[in-house]
C-alpha cells in the first residue's frame, strides 16, 4: 500500500508560493498537547507557510478564535470530529475532511492525537494530499485500554501509517514501541516537545509545602496514587498542601476520594487552566503519577520555571526528566515511592532549588520550541521536495 498523489498536485516551489499546511487536531483542551500544537503554528514563519487549523469542536472556542486570529491563521470547525468512536458521525467526518483537504489543495496535512490521526490520514490519502505527517502526543498502546480494544487500535495504526510520511513520536522510548509492534518502521522521527523562554521568568520558590499535579483528571493520569501518596506525606508534613489542576471525566470521584481520605482542607481542584505559568509561580514542586505519558508537557514546563519535579518511570519521562538531577522518579502505582520523594524535595529545599536549577538548563538545552520548530522546518522542506523529486521522475 503505498502513497496516492493527485495528477498535478504537486507543485514546485517556485509554483506554490508559500507552503499549505493543515494542523488537524480532534479537540482543542486546555493541555499540553494544545499548547504544542499553538507553539508550532505560532512558531512557524508565516512568510513561509500558509497555515489552516482543523479541529473538532471545543469549549475553548473563543480562545481559539482569538489565537488564530493574533496569528493569521484561517479556523475550520469540523462538528462529527470528537473522541468517542460513532460509525455515523465518523464516516460524515471522514467526508467532510476529505471535501476540505480536496478543496483547499494543502501541500502537507499534520495530524494529531489518535482520533484526527486515524480519520485525517485517511481524508488526506485520498484526497492525494502529497505529504502526511502525524504526531502522536503520547501513544495509546498502553493504560488506556483493554487488551482487545487496544490490540484493535494497533491495527488500525499499522494501515493508515502505511499513508503517512512521517509519524512524529514525542521519545526515543516511544519510537521503540511502534517498532516493536511494527507500526511505522522507516517513517519514525523523534521531535521533542519544545518549550518557549517565557517559563523562565518565574520567580525562584520560596521554601513551602505546596505541590501541584497538571494533567487530565482521566485514569491514565493516576491520580489516586498521588492522592494515596499525599495522605501518608500529611502524617509526615501536616502543613503540605496541593493542587489538580485539569478538567476530566474523573473530577467527581476524584472529589470523592479527596473527601473519603481526609484531605478536604489540603487538596484544591482547579479545573482547566491556561496560565499554567502563573499557577507554576505558587508550586514548591510538579507531580506526575502516570501510568503512561508521551513525554510530559507540565514536567518541560516546571523545569524551565526552575521547579524540580517527581514523576513515574513511564514513557518517555526518564527521557524528559533526568532522575536524581532534575527531579525523582519513581515506579507507576507506587504510592509509597511517590511519597518519600515528595517528601524528601519539599523538606530540602537546598536539594530542590539545585534540582530547579539543573532543569531549566536540560530544557534549553534539549527541549526549546526553536529547536522543535527548526526541525519540524527541516522535516517539511526535506519530505516535500523528495516528492518534487519522485513525481516529476515518473
Amino acid at each position: 500500500m503505498g502513497k496516492m498523489n493527485v495528477p498535478g498536485q504537486i507543485r514546485s516551489g517556485s509554483e506554490r508560493g508559500k507552503m499549505k499546511i493543515a494542523q488537524l487536531i480532534t479537540r482543542l483542551d486546555t493541555g499540553g498537547t494544545t499548547r504544542i500544537v499553538f507553539s508550532i503554528i505560532s512558531g512557524l514563519e508565516k512568510n513561509r507557510y500558509d497555515i489552516t487549523l482543523i479541529s473538532g469542536r471545543s469549549s475553548n472556542k473563543a480562545m481559539v478564535e482569538n489565537f488564530a486570529g493574533k496569528n493569521g491563521v484561517k479556523v475550520i470547525w469540523n462538528d462529527f470530529l470528537a473522541r468517542e468512536i460513532n460509525p455515523v458521525k465518523d464516516l460524515l467526518c471522514l467526508w467532510e475532511l476529505y471535501c476540505i483537504m480536496k478543496k483547499n489543495r494543502f501541500d502537507i496535512v499534520q495530524t494529531h492525537t489518535s482520533k484526527a490521526g486515524f480519520i485525517g490520514r485517511i481524508a488526506a490519502w485520498l484526497a492525494g494530499v502529497p505529504v502526511i505527517f502525524h504526531m502522536t502526543h503520547g501513544h495509546v498502546f498502553s493504560g488506556y485500554f483493554g487488551k482487545i480494544k487496544t490490540a484493535f487500535f494497533i491495527c488500525l495504526e499499522k494501515i493508515v501509517s502505511e499513508f503517512t510520511d512521517k509519524i512524529i513520536v514525542l521519545s526515543e522510548q516511544e519510537k521503540k514501541v511502534h517498532l516493536d509492534l511494527g507500526i511505522g518502521p522507516g517513517r519514525l522521527e523523534v521531535v521533542y516537545n519544545g518549550i518557549g523562554v517565557e517559563y523562565e521568568s518565574v520567580a525562584p520558590a520560596h521554601p513551602g509545602r505546596r505541590a501541584g499535579m497538571i494533567a487530565r483528571l482521566e485514569p491514565v493520569k493516576d491520580h489516586p496514587t498521588f492522592l494515596k501518596a499525599l495522605v501518608r506525606a500529611k502524617k509526615i508534613l501536616p502543613d503540605i498542601r496541593a493542587v489538580l489542576a485539569g478538567g476530566g471525566s474523573l473530577r467527581k470521584d476524584l472529589e470523592k476520594q479527596v473527601d473519603e481520605m481526609g484531605l478536604k482542607q489540603e487538596v484544591e481542584f482547579l479545573g482547566e487552566i491556561q496560565d499554567v505559568k502563573s499557577l507554576l509561580a505558587t508550586l514548591n514542586l510538579v507531580v506526575l503519577s502516570s501510568r503512561n505519558e508521551g513525554l510530559g508537557m507540565c514536567l518541560l514546563e516546571a523545569q524551565s520555571a526552575g521547579r524540580p519535579v517527581v514523576a513515574t518511570r513511564v514513557g518517555g519521562i526518564p527521557e524528559a526528566v533526568a532522575d536524581c538531577e532534575t527531579g525523582i522518579l519513581v515506579p507507576p502505582g507506587d504510592p509509597d515511592a511517590l511519597c518519600s520523594a515528595i517528601v524528601d524535595l519539599l523538606t530540602d529545599y537546598g536539594k530542590a532549588r539545585r534540582f530547579g536549577m539543573a532543569g531549566r538548563e536540560r530544557v534549553r538545552k534539549y527541549f526549546s520550541a526553536e529547536k522543535m520548530l527548526k526541525r519540524f522546518d527541516e522535516l517539511y522542506g526535506q519530505i516535500y521536495n523528495e516528492k518534487i523529486i519522485n513525481y516529476n521522475s515518473v
